[in-house]
């Protein structure tokens, strides 16, 4: 089976990228995940994802047997957020999806206004397997846009 996403353009006039860039597999499940730049936004069907703004992260649960997405989610913050280059996916024992990556914005931290935008910091976080919220504390927290 074959899975292709659409990018369209933000509200810049900079060229709309996306790349799949990791894949994890939990028994029937597939997890791809990847970065969206310049504002982007990925297309499923009919739903265009909400950009954060900058580049974002955005990660798919896809069943095997049915071949179709379970969810779709891209997330991030107003800087620039993207997926590690290698190994940026994994699966908790729980079956939760995990990306990490780097940011120059604000997804779990306040910047100072005196930081250089130049400087990224990394990140880690949790997804809930069944809904592709963001895990933090038993509390479901959720930066971004998601379709089903």
């Amino acid at each position: 089976w074959t899975m292709q996403w659409a990018v369209t353009r933000g509200s810049t006039s900079k060229p709309a990228y996306g790349s799949a860039i990791g894949c994890a597999v939990d028994g029937r499940y597939v997890y791809v995940a990847g970065t969206i730049e310049n504002g982007a936004s990925l297309v499923q069907g009919e739903t265009i994802v909400d950009s954060q703004g900058g580049d974002d992260v955005w990660i798919a649960k896809i069943d095997k047997l049915s071949q179709k997405v379970q969810w779709i989610t891209q997330l991030g913050s107003d800087g620039d957020d993207r997926l590690a280059r290698y190994g940026g996916i994994s699966i908790d024992n729980a079956g939760n999806p995990i990306i990490y990556g780097d940011t120059n914005g604000e997804i779990y931290r306040a910047r100072s206004s005196s930081e250089d935008d130049s400087v990224d910091d990394v990140f880690a976080m949790s997804l809930d397997q069944d809904t592709g919220k963001i895990l933090n504390n038993n509390q479901d927290l959720f930066l971004g846009g998601i379709s089903s």
